[in-house]
């Protein structure tokens, strides 16, 4: 009989297939551990400088669209270097270019947003003291042509001599700054009336005035509106046009004004003109009354005679009503038949239901008689 050699075991021997499976195990794992991080400490290492150079290409560009925007200010193209001022704010946020920009706005008088960019710069962390000066100085600035009030003062003709609060202005057309409060315009050109305008000036205030000024002897000028427009205008029972009717010449002295408008009342006014006057007058027509045709009242002869109709109607069924009451009461008097008992209660029942609907075209044709009543008198 053979003897059986027992094996002997793998895990006996330091050379063992399993011992060399552990130790390569060991070794790729810490090899590929160590793989990772020499990966991580480059990828951490090289990503500041990827992001320090996309920095300082964004500065780069950002400085150049600053040299090109300062060179089209110089050149009184404002709207140009403020595009190129707003890329470089877009590329990098910093103080002085919101400064610069802010410039830019006030050339173009756009005092808001001046004021809006220079308080943004005060706020950055990378303000130095002289941007700190010129945001300060800018806000000021900005703040107090905010506050004034701007005016455009015109005359028709032009060249007249402008004086504002007894100081003179020089000549018309006149542009510049109005201190608030109630201020006085005088013109005065050769040939023409003298004329002041008062205005109330408030902050912040754009003043748009256009005086025309009338030669001497011509009287003065009638300006007429009316709602509606298209009356007719006599002036002294002459016609002389329709609403609006502008800058008419009229002479010195008192005037009748008629307008004439079809559909509504005739309006008068007297008015008197005076050396160099401008007068407006505004005239509200009013609708005539008593004058609606028959076909205009359709609505109410419509109302009315139904109500009518309505009410006959409720005659009817209410005599039927009553009809049926009285021939009950007599059944009720005369038969004591099981038979009579049960067109008692017939006729009950069509009392009951003809004086309902009787109520009802009754109630019915007072409604529509009424309405149609209220529109005619209406309409009148």
């Amino acid at each position: 009989m053979l003897k059986r050699t027992p094996l002997k075991s793998c895990s006996s021997s330091p050379w063992s297939l399993s011992t060399v499976h552990l130790g390569e195990r060991w070794l790729w794992s810490h090899l590929r551990t160590l793989i990772s991080l020499v990966c991580l400490t480059s990828a951490l290492a090289l990503t500041p400088r990827r992001t320090h150079a996309q920095e300082d290409s964004d500065t780069g560009r950002a400085v150049a669209l600053h040299k090109q925007a300062q060179e089209l200010y110089k050149q009184g193209q404002f709207d140009q270097a403020e595009r190129l001022y707003l890329k470089a704010l877009k590329l990098i946020e910093h103080p002085d270019l919101r400064v610069r920009l802010a410039q830019v706005y006030t050339a173009l008088e756009r005092h808001g947003e001046a004021l809006d960019n220079c308080t943004k710069a005060l706020d950055s962390n990378l303000l130095t003291e002289q941007t700190r000066k010129a945001a300060s100085e800018c806000v000021k600035s900005a703040q107090m042509r905010l506050d004034e009030a701007v005016a455009i003062v015109e005359s028709n003709p032009s060249g007249a001599k402008l004086s504002l609060d007894g100081s003179s202005l020089g000549q018309t057309p006149w542009r510049g700054v109005l201190s608030p409060g109630r201020r006085q315009f005088d013109f005065e050109l050769q040939g023409h009336t003298p004329t002041s305008r008062m205005l109330n000036v408030s902050r912040g205030q754009r003043v748009k005035l256009n005086v025309r000024l009338i030669p001497i002897g011509l009287g003065g000028l009638l300006t007429v509106r009316s709602s509606p427009e298209g009356a007719n205008i006599l002036l002294n029972e002459e016609f002389i046009g329709q609403t609006p009717l502008s800058a008419f010449p009229t002479s010195v002295g008192a005037h009748q004004l008629k307008l004439i408008l079809p559909g509504f009342l005739t309006e008068q006014r007297v008015i008197n003109m005076t050396e160099g006057n401008v007068q407006e007058l505004m005239v509200y027509m009013n609708p005539e009354k008593g004058r609606v045709s028959a076909t205009d009242l359709w609505p109410a002869w419509a109302l009315m005679g139904t109500g009518a109709l309505t009410a006959i109607l409720g005659s009817v069924f209410g005599y039927q009503a009553l009809s049926a009451r009285n021939d009950a009461d007599t059944l009720a008097r005369t038969d004591g038949t099981d038979a009579g008992r049960t067109e008692y209660r017939l006729l009950i029942r069509d009392m009951e239901n003809n004086r309902t609907a009787s109520d009802v075209l009754w109630g019915t044709s007072g409604v529509l008689l009424t309405s149609g009543l209220v529109w005619w008198l209406l309409s009148e």
